[in-house]
């Protein structure tokens, strides 16, 4: 007997349908016009129609991973009091071989440490340090020993933490910029009475103290000159990898390979002439290669040795550089675990730094505001610190001994903020918002603008938005929409407030309204609880049928 359970029924001719039949095909039909995932990051250069749908024309306090994109964590103080109200400008991490650690501060003119819960001071033997806020450290570690330079404004110094003082690395010159190679201390751009920015000087060869090519033949120097311009063209960095050095300079990048000679132990040769850095704090060291920002080329530049400079910043090449006016005042940060290079550009009459953030795994440029902050590193850190003020209960509930009460340090890589005023914030998962400051109140602002849409016709009425996200705390969400591709938004918001009991689970945020419109945008804020969106659908009704 023949099933005819699955079939469906013929269609009704129009002219058969009855009067409600007839009127409903008269209604708009409802399509899915547009579905996407929203994975493709900050879109500035093409106009915003022309972006993918997995694109945005603005991502503010967001981060692009794993084909989805979620608010990004808020941060909470140090755990121990600063020591001063100094502009932090560098924060550093230093392992010696016997597994002693050690977490360092630097201003402009102090460096501290973390010990026993509390600050250490590091007193100079000789001069206090001569540097100003813009004159950031370069700290490497190099043969169990912790050597540093402000910048070139004093001579190459290094820290003995047995004494708690920093002094000259014996009779090191002043340099811009240092790293560690080939057994030695490399150093670039030379300061001092005869200042050379194209000059290159090193140690003895596992003797960090010696610089003299007269007392120790395989210390020495040399100026990277291939033509005369060429001494026009600083050093804006070095930076020492396993078998190959590379040099930064303002117009070109150089090579160096070592060579088994000791009055000449390296081979300097130009490979990229026209690409070069002039924002030597914007540049750090990432997977295989370096990362920077270039003010001459408009552009943010990743190299691998062996390979040619690939250029990562185009999408949002109209807006990266907008805000610059100093590129002494640009530094950066990179996370190894999460692949993300930051590059931070104070905006000019405020003291608000605006961070472009690009992930390589997804190839997505998203950006941070953060207010008064001086310096950004993800540093290797020693976690577990318990000081007495956080212990709960009193004295005599404790049990066991002092040396139990803090478990062993789990050295992990942790976001961290440095502030104009001496506070150092750390990334918290569980921050909702910031620790408050100057304005506000601790809130910081996540927002979404989706690409611009163009309806093909006039007779096509946008009618809902879904977006798919997963709450991870709870929080309210913003929904806006505009009638001109995202120049204005509506000033009612659809708003939907997450409880506690939707946390963890997948979602669906509608918003059901007949539009008729042009272009469309869409708009999403919150500025409290953490999600994470999925993907997005964007339906319309075509006009039904006319009556004849």
């Amino acid at each position: 007997m023949p099933n005819f359970k699955n079939v469906k029924p013929f269609p009704v001719p129009i002219a058969f349908r009855n009067p409600i039949q007839k009127e409903q095909a008269r209604l708009p039909q409802k399509n899915k016009w547009i579905e996407a995932r929203m994975n493709a990051g900050m879109i500035t250069m093409f106009d915003p129609v022309d972006i993918p749908p997995s694109a945005v024309q603005l991502g503010k306090n967001v981060r692009f991973r794993f084909d989805r994109v979620s608010r990004r964590a808020g941060f909470r103080l140090f755990d121990i009091a600063k020591p001063n109200a100094f502009p932090v400008i560098t924060l550093g991490f230093h392992k010696k071989n016997n597994n002693n650690t050690f977490f360092l501060r630097f201003t402009s003119t102090t460096i501290f440490y973390v010990a026993g819960g509390a600050w250490v001071p590091v007193a100079p033997i000789g001069l206090v340090l001569a540097g100003t806020d813009t004159d950031r450290f370069q700290v490497v570690t190099a043969l169990d020993r912790l050597v540093f330079t402000n910048n070139g404004v004093d001579v190459i110094q290094e820290i003995d933490f047995t004494l708690n003082q920093y002094k000259p690395l014996g009779n090191a010159p002043q340099a811009r910029f240092i790293t560690g190679f080939a057994n030695r201390i490399v150093a670039a751009n030379i300061g001092g009475l005869t200042p050379n920015s194209a000059m290159v000087q090193w140690s003895g060869d596992g003797n960090l103290d010696e610089w003299d090519p007269l007392v120790d033949e395989s210390a020495g120097f040399n100026p990277l000159v291939e033509s005369p311009a060429d001494l026009g063209d600083a050093i804006t960095g070095i930076f020492g990898f396993t078998n190959v050095m590379i040099i930064l300079r303002e117009q070109s990048i150089w090579l160096a390979t070592k060579q088994p000679i000791a009055q000449a132990p390296f081979n300097f040769f130009t490979i990229f002439p026209g690409v070069g850095c002039d924002a030597p704090d914007s540049v750090v060291v990432t997977v295989n290669g370096l990362t920077w920002l270039d003010r001459r080329t408009g552009m943010v530049w990743t190299f691998t040795p062996g390979e040619s400079p690939q250029p990562i910043g185009t999408p949002i090449s109209r807006d990266l550089l907008a805000a610059v006016t100093d590129v002494k005042q640009i530094f950066a940060s990179y996370d190894s675990i999460r692949n993300e290079y930051t590059v931070c550009i104070p905006l000019t009459g405020s003291n608000i730094v605006r961070a472009w953030i690009y992930n390589f795994q997804t190839q997505a440029w998203a950006f941070d505001e953060y207010e008064g902050i001086s310096f950004v590193d993800n540093i290797e850190f020693a976690s577990a610190i318990t000081t007495i003020d956080s212990l709960p209960g009193t004295i005599d509930q404790l049990t066991g001994t002092i040396d139990e009460l803090s478990p062993t340090s789990e050295i992990i890589t942790t976001r961290m903020l440095g502030r104009f005023d001496g506070e150092i914030l750390i990334e918290d998962i569980n921050a909702v918002t910031d620790p408050v400051f100057d304005t506000g109140n601790g809130i910081f602002e996540t927002e979404l603008i989706s690409k611009s849409f163009t309806l093909p016709t006039d007779d096509v009425y946008i009618s809902e938005v879904r977006i798919d996200y997963k709450p991870i705390i709870a929080g309210t969400l913003k929904l806006y929409h505009s009638k001109d591709g995202g120049e204005t938004f509506n000033t009612n918001p659809k708003s939907f407030v997450v409880t506690s009991a939707q946390v963890g689970k997948a979602q669906i945020l509608r918003f059901v309204k007949q539009i008729k419109v042009r272009q469309f945008a869409w708009r999403l804020t919150a500025t409290d609880g953490q999600f994470e969106i999925l993907g997005y659908e964007v339906h319309n009704y075509f006009a039904g049928e006319s009556k004849r």
